[in-house]
């Protein structure tokens, strides 16, 4: 996300945060985005201006994941024209050339870009395997990386249509689409499953998030852990709960207070 502070480099780079997080995948298998390197990686980016951008609700459609634009599009749309905000996230996509290990989806890790994505090509450019791109409508031109991309990327344009026209590979290798969101969805689908059924492309080596490192581009937030484990071996509770816990504290006064009260309620009673 771009920083709060001007003076600093370009973006703020949560990974250190993410690192505590564990997401669930099939098979109870447990994944964190900072360091498992083993899902395909997937890069969502947009020619289009950021109001006119329909990239998050096409990957809502094919990944059946929700992005922060949609949820937020007002807080999002006052970034600078020249930034972007990139989220992460687990995506799903079903598996079309048969269930594998009796499952009908396999997972993927998707990266969104809002806004432009150029500020931070060189993070894109390391992080996919896959590279989809919603094309400008009003340009003629196609899509064109900035610099070259990996030999084992593939790319695949989509340019929003009423009509759908059949799917097309460019002459630079690209899979081309036309047609609305709903209409690509198939073709994506099927062209991804085909990817993922590919045993040689699991053999592609990936980078990590926690072993990017972009120091011009982005500052990452550095955290340091609590040993939790040696907290606790060190505290004292014969005095926790009398010296140092003030809020429980602060309840036990108010109960002799209560009690007090009572009492001269009874004795104002017999009375």
């Amino acid at each position: 996300m771009p920083p709060l502070n001007a003076d600093t480099t370009p973006y703020s780079y949560f990974i250190n945060a993410l690192s505590f997080v564990t997401t669930i995948l099939l098979r109870q298998r447990e994944y964190n985005l900072t360091s498992d390197c083993s899902l395909l990686q997937i890069a969502i980016i947009s020619m289009r201006q950021l109001k006119q951008s329909e990239s998050s609700e096409w990957m809502k459609q094919i990944f059946s994941c929700h992005s922060f634009m949609l949820l937020s599009s007002d807080d999002i749309k006052c970034i600078r024209m020249d930034q972007c905000i990139a989220e992460i996230g687990v995506g799903f996509i079903p598996c079309l050339t048969g269930v594998k290990n009796n499952e009908k989806h396999q997972e993927v890790s998707v990266l969104n870009v809002i806004g432009n994505y150029s500020s931070i090509w060189s993070y894109i450019h390391q992080f996919a395997n896959v590279l989809m791109v919603e094309e400008d409508l009003s340009r003629e031109a196609s899509f064109q990386p900035l610099f070259s991309l990996n030999d084992n990327c593939r790319v695949i344009t989509w340019k929003t249509a009423t009509n759908k026209i059949e799917p097309d590979l460019t002459d630079d290798g690209y899979l081309h689409l036309s047609g609305s969101i709903i209409q690509t969805v198939n073709d994506i689908q099927e062209s991804l499953s085909d990817l993922l059924s590919d045993d040689s492309d699991t053999t592609q080596p990936r980078s990590s998030l926690m072993s990017m490192t972009h120091p011009d581009l982005y500052a990452s937030l550095c955290i340091n852990l609590i040993n939790t484990g040696e907290i606790l071996r060190k505290q004292n509770y014969f005095t926790a709960r009398v010296i140092e816990l003030p809020l429980q504290q602060l309840f036990m006064k108010e109960s002799e207070n209560i009690v007090l009260k009572n009492k001269n309620k009874n004795h104002d009673a017999e009375l």
